[in-house]
């Protein structure tokens, strides 16, 4: 049992147990060097072998006491040199796990400086955050007494609004007191004026018959019925045939305000339509006009009845249309030039209709048409330049003597 204890031993922080190192106590008893990998054996446990040997008489015969001494030596030496380097390994292994420990002291001192700056962020968004919560609530306490205010101001014109019907009711009944006479003076309305229908009455008459499509042999009368009916009275009379006189007038001075239009328009867009009735054939006319200003409106330039529905029947329809109109405007004092019917032509950009061949056919006609009255103004206007320079040059050339 003593030699089994004496040849085990046990090293490290684990004690790791190993096996018998017989090899250094055979070398010990034959007195040859030991070598370095098996002297694992210290001078005691040695000299307690040799004494529990039961062969110590030829042990000491064969070994004397300076080699078993030097034997001992080596053995103490490997052994120290051993634990040398375990204490190497031991303080490198203690100096890694230092180092890892300063890395982690390292990282863990900026994670709190890290901290510590997200903490003073904080503190500083929470300190703008109170500064604002102090900004809204002042702002909402001016809110407030600014609404107190308004409230005041409108419970006031509430109550002086509820007073204003009594205060109306009784200014009218005052003037009524006071200007009885002269209100029923001021609603009588004159028909004529020193025997002429005055400008006033001329358009209410045409605004009747072209807008409210009421007769113009009722016209007078219905007027008189709706002033009865406002509390006015009328005086005087209108015959049928001035009415129809009247609607005339009204009807030309129309055509003069669209061909006046018609000069003004940057663009003119043209459409038609026809239906046939008892083997007649009517065809509307319409053109869309579109200002300086950009405004677009649309005109309704009449129903007519035609001969047939070709397409050169309704081209020549067209030209007719457009030239009395422009007869009619050349006629009237506003024409301050020579206008004509190209003028209309040639502001003319486009055509609406549907996709009958007739319409196509129509279409190529007008456009034809169109080209034409843009050559004829661009010949005109050169040859008037011409013109002017051939007049300008023999009034600069010197008369002979």
């Amino acid at each position: 049992m003593g030699k089994l204890a004496d040849a085990m031993r046990y090293v490290g922080p684990r004690k790791r147990k190993l096996k018998r190192n017989t090899a250094a106590t055979n070398a010990a008893r034959r007195g040859t060097p030991l070598h370095p990998s098996t002297t694992n054996t210290s001078r005691e446990r040695l000299l307690a072998k040799n004494d529990d040997d039961g062969d110590s008489d030829a042990y000491s015969d064969g070994l004397s006491d300076k080699e078993n001494e030097n034997a001992v030596l080596r053995v103490e030496l490997e052994e120290e040199k051993r634990q040398k380097k375990g204490y190497q390994q031991s303080l490198y292994n203690a100096n890694k796990r230092i180092k890892n420990w300063h890395n982690k002291a390292m990282e863990q001192q900026k994670e709190v400086k890290k901290r510590d700056r997200m903490l003073e962020l904080k503190e500083i968004e929470m300190r703008k955050l109170r500064e604002q919560k102090t900004g809204v609530e002042e702002r909402n306490a001016v809110l407030r007494e600014e609404k107190r205010r308004l409230q005041k101001q409108a419970d006031a014109l509430k109550a002086k609004i509820r007073r204003i019907p009594t205060r109306i009711k009784n200014a009218l009944e005052k003037t009524m007191r006071l200007f009885g006479e002269k209100e029923k003076k001021g609603k009588t309305v004159h028909l004529k004026e020193k025997g002429v229908v005055p400008n006033s009455i001329r358009n209410m008459l045409a605004e009747l018959v072209a807008l409210d499509n009421v007769p113009a042999r009722r016209c007078v009368d219905a007027f008189k019925r709706i002033a009865g009916a406002l509390g006015f009275e009328v005086e005087g009379d209108i015959s049928t045939r001035t009415t129809n006189r009247v609607v005339k007038e009204a009807g030309i001075a129309a055509k003069i305000h669209v061909v006046e239009s018609f000069k003004e328009a940057q663009g003119i867009g043209i459409s038609s339509d026809g239906t046939s009735h008892k083997n007649n054939n009517y065809k509307t006319h319409y053109a869309g006009v579109i200002d300086k200003e950009g405004n677009q409106r649309e005109f309704f330039l009449g129903i007519s009845i035609a001969a047939n529905h070709t397409s050169e029947t309704q081209r020549d329809e067209w030209i007719d249309l457009v030239d009395s109109l422009y007869e009619i405007y050349q006629d009237s004092p506003f024409c301050s030039n020579e206008a004509n019917s190209r003028e209309f032509w040639t502001a003319v950009t486009g055509m609406h209709s549907d996709h009958a061949e007739d319409q196509k056919k129509l279409y190529r006609l007008l456009k034809d048409f169109k080209e034409r009255c843009e050559r004829e103004k661009r010949g005109e206007k050169q040859s008037m330049t011409l013109a002017a320079m051939e007049h300008g040059a023999s009034s600069q050339t010197p008369s002979r003597p």
